[in-house]
């Protein structure tokens, strides 16, 4: 006979026996992937409507306590909610292989025809970019997209075969510039051909990460020795380190952060919102070109997630966003070696100073002015 579950044990949204139970700053408590359903829409507390922020902690006492009072009702809510992961995972992949051909041309075969764009730097899915056109046949490109699907496909200059799909949300056309959202990567079938009005024309067939295994969605909130963290639990120190960076650079900041970059993804319950956390993560915060174009082609969502991870814990609350001018010189987000480097080139030019080095150098004929 299945346990008897109290009121105060049972999960607001779902009406069911709390299963990583998450307390929210307002107090109210729910089950860990009810709240992040919930945060998907709207970030605000399912009761009271209180601002919650995604990627809280499960309560390690409610959860002990639960085990201790109700253990047949806990197994029957655990082999019930690893049905649902396998259904929600099935359906985040339906939903976002269904977006890879929307209203674009089509050959009936899951490819898709797309102009394509030659890019110096490539860009990332699920971010954010804008672009100045260079050349009439870039503009051609573009007008073809929106008579379609309202999109084209970025290749490297130096690559023929990956590239990434891209969204048009802007065009302007007396500034010849392009607003644009990243989608999807995809691999070309074939060689792409030329068209007239100079630009190419390609079959392109999307692909994903590789799905995780069903224990790499869940949480360990213990840590034990030699127990590798799993890609959920990755993904929530990424975002709780992320979170600390915004806070550094005020309200203003992270506005500017919003309209750069884009919200935060959230639904980090499937493997497809984590590899979608794990492209914004990449195009987020300051990293050599080289390691974001080795992990833009991999589909290692974990591996992904804890390359970001680990810059953002080394950066020691230095700030590492990807924001206009953050690899600039005289950036926060330099190196630590350059930083270095530059406070002794400034020592070393006041020593010189000091000590009239500067002056010897020079030569002892300097010219005065004085001014009355």
């Amino acid at each position: 006979m299945e346990d008897e579950v109290a009121p105060e044990f049972e999960c607001s949204i779902c009406m069911k026996l709390l299963f990583e139970p998450v307390s929210v700053p307002c107090g109210h408590t729910f089950c860990r992937s009810c709240l992040e359903r919930s945060l998907d829409y709207r970030s605000l507390c399912a009761v009271c409507r209180a601002p919650v922020v995604a990627g809280q902690s499960v309560n390690i006492l409610i959860r002990s306590v639960i085990a201790e009072k109700y253990p047949s009702a806990l197994a029957s809510r655990r082999r019930e909610l690893e049905d649902e992961v396998r259904a929600g995972e099935q359906e985040a992949d339906l939903l976002r292989r269904r977006e890879t051909t929307p209203q674009g041309e089509t050959t009936g075969d899951g490819v898709t025809l797309l102009p394509l764009l030659r890019c110096d730097q490539m860009p990332l899915p699920h971010c954010r970019l804008e672009m100045d056109l260079r050349s009439y046949a870039e503009v051609q490109m573009v007008e073809h997209a929106l008579q379609g699907g309202r999109r084209l496909g970025a290749l490297e200059k130096t690559a023929n075969e990956f590239g990434v799909c891209l969204d048009i949300v802007n065009f302007e056309r007396n500034r010849a510039r392009v607003s644009l959202a990243g989608k999807f990567r995809f691999r070309l079938r074939e060689a792409p051909h030329m068209r007239e009005d100079g630009f190419e024309l390609g079959r392109c067939e999307a692909f994903f990460d590789a799905p995780l295994e069903l224990n790499e969605l869940s949480w360990n909130e213990i840590e034990v020795e030699d127990v590798p963290r799993t890609a959920s639990q990755i993904a929530k120190d990424a975002l709780e380190l992320l979170e600390g960076q915004l806070r550094s650079i005020g309200q203003g900041g992270r506005r500017e952060f919003t309209e750069h970059l884009g919200d935060v993804p959230r639904g980090l319950t499937t493997s497809a919102g984590l590899e979608r956390l794990s492209f914004f993560l990449l195009g987020a915060i300051v990293m050599e070109a080289s390691t974001r174009s080795t992990w833009l082609q991999s589909d290692d969502t974990k591996g992904r997630l804890e390359v970001c991870c680990k810059v953002l814990e080394a950066s020691k609350g230095r700030p590492m966003l990807n924001l206009p001018g953050a690899t600039s010189w005289m950036s926060p987000g330099q190196s630590t070696m350059n930083s270095l480097a530059i406070l002794l080139f400034v020592i070393a030019l006041l020593l010189a100073k000091a000590f009239g080095l500067l002056d010897r150098l020079g030569g002892h004929h300097s010219h005065v002015i004085d001014y009355y």
